[in-house]
């Protein structure tokens, strides 16, 4: 990012556009100094879910200048490694794009953006059924990457298993991929919500830990926030530790007024938590069947797509865990090809 300091920005957060000059770059904290028409403000990484350079008006581009700009886009756009540092950084910066998920999309200057858009129709933003602003690339186009995903619960439940001790990507780079696709998704739907987040931590599968690093995102994007459990499995303490660390407060039951909540656990736990008021919900284990509660709610599904995902009465998504090829194909299922984010339904 500091080649970009001094370049024209638009930065797309959960709280709205934000345009300005890039002053500087604090890597520690994570956040980037913008200067714009209203004065200095700070903008933290995490919390942007698309940039953009803003071109400056030019009859002529030079090549050089082009060059420069293709080498910036591909500093932008780097692959997640698994080291927990550079998982954390190119997670931050892989969805650079909210429109192109693509690898390799990049950065684009604005009127390059807005020509692309005239003639690939893939790109043109509609309104889903739900009155959800998405774009082509972030709703499932048709079904076959559906149906080539879909799979048996326990073939679900065993691409987890076989990617964290044999193919990759491991427990803790997988949690931290889909911690960060959940929080764009979170933020589409209730990133303009001014209520309580409660993110619901138990069992010990791999939720708990996914719950965490998501209430941390959450709560350094501004969002008040406390995690709900009575014990943390040990799988999970480090990431309860960050969490905390960030200023985030654990509590050992659920409040009684109005919220929106993430259940961190298997479905088979869903049941467990006592009926609230809550006015959204996510689970990040979809459930395998009806939900009561009226208001919006959200399953997801993490590298293929469980046939149970059909008695689900809410919205579904999938999201991609970048598994390879190999692995879907030992399940006998279709390595994904579209982006990163399908609605499923």
């Amino acid at each position: 990012m500091e080649d970009y300091i001094g370049t024209r920005l638009l930065f797309e957060t959960s709280k709205g556009m934000i345009s300005g000059m890039l002053k500087a770059v604090d890597e520690n904290v994570g956040k980037l100094v913008i200067e714009g028409e209203d004065g200095t403000r700070d903008v933290l990484i995490e919390d942007i879910q698309r940039l953009e350079i803003v071109e400056e008006p030019s009859s002529n581009i030079s090549v050089e200048s082009k060059a420069k700009e293709d080498e910036k886009a591909e500093v932008l756009n780097p692959s997640i490694g698994t080291s927990d540092k550079s998982t954390v950084e190119a997670s931050r910066l892989h969805s650079v794009s909210h429109v192109g998920l693509r690898t390799g999309t990049g950065l684009m200057a604005s009127s390059e953006r807005y020509k692309s858009s005239q003639t690939d129709t893939s790109r043109t933003i509609y309104e889903n059924g739900d009155n959800t602003r998405s774009s082509g690339k972030t709703g499932i186009e048709g079904k076959d990457d559906r149906n080539a995903l879909e799979t048996s619960e326990e073939n679900y439940y065993g691409m987890m298993k076989r990617a964290f001790c044999y193919f990759g990507p491991l427990e803790e780079e997988f949690c931290s991929i889909a911690a960060r696709q959940a929080y764009r998704i979170f933020s589409t739907y209730f990133g303009n919500s001014t209520l309580k987040v409660e993110v619901l931590v138990s069992g010990d599968g791999v939720f708990p830990s996914i719950g965490l690093i998501l209430g941390r995102l959450l709560l350094n994007s501004g969002k008040k926030l406390s995690v709900i459990c009575n014990e943390i499995p040990l799988r999970s303490v480090k990431y309860k530790q960050s969490y905390m660390n960030s200023g985030g407060i654990i509590a050992n039951k659920p409040s009684l007024e109005s919220t929106i909540q993430i259940y961190s656990c298997g479905k088979a736990l869903i049941s467990t938590w006592p009926r609230s008021s809550a006015k959204g919900f996510m689970y990040l284990d979809t459930p395998g069947f009806i939900v009561e509660e009226r208001e919006t709610k959200i399953g997801l599904c993490f590298g293929s797509i469980p046939t149970y995902f059909r008695k689900f009465n809410g919205i579904v998504y999938f999201v991609d865990m970048e598994y390879p090829s190999l692995l879907y194909e030992e399940f006998g299922l279709q390595r994904p090809t579209k982006s990163k984010i399908h609605k499923v339904k």
